[in-house]
């Protein structure tokens, strides 16, 4: 990748875009639960924002062109780790 600063856009993008899907997700938890099986609808719900925040970034890397680097996937996983408790706080609003 060019710099370290493309990097850390593409995660807030995607830490952004999976963020405005919260509670979308909620309610089908919430609604699907029976079927899901977890005893933890919340933790449930943000292993899905976590795991679509590194989706979205493959996804956003490859349609640029992009060649990601082991750096920026340090990069990215500490920047996406880091918003877990932000997350973990909109989910639970």
């Amino acid at each position: 990748m060019e710099n370290d600063h493309d990097a850390e856009a593409i995660a807030n993008q995607a830490i952004d875009s999976a963020l405005a899907t919260i509670p979308a997700f909620l309610e089908m938890a919430r609604q699907d639960k029976e079927m899901i099986n977890s005893e933890n609808l919340e933790e449930f719900v943000c292993g899905i924002i976590v795991g679509m925040a590194f989706g979205m970034i493959s996804a956003i890397s490859n349609a640029q062109g992009m060649e990601l680097t082991p750096n920026d996937h340090l990069k990215i996983k500490k920047i996406i780790f880091k918003n877990i408790l932000q997350v973990r706080k909109r989910i639970s609003q």
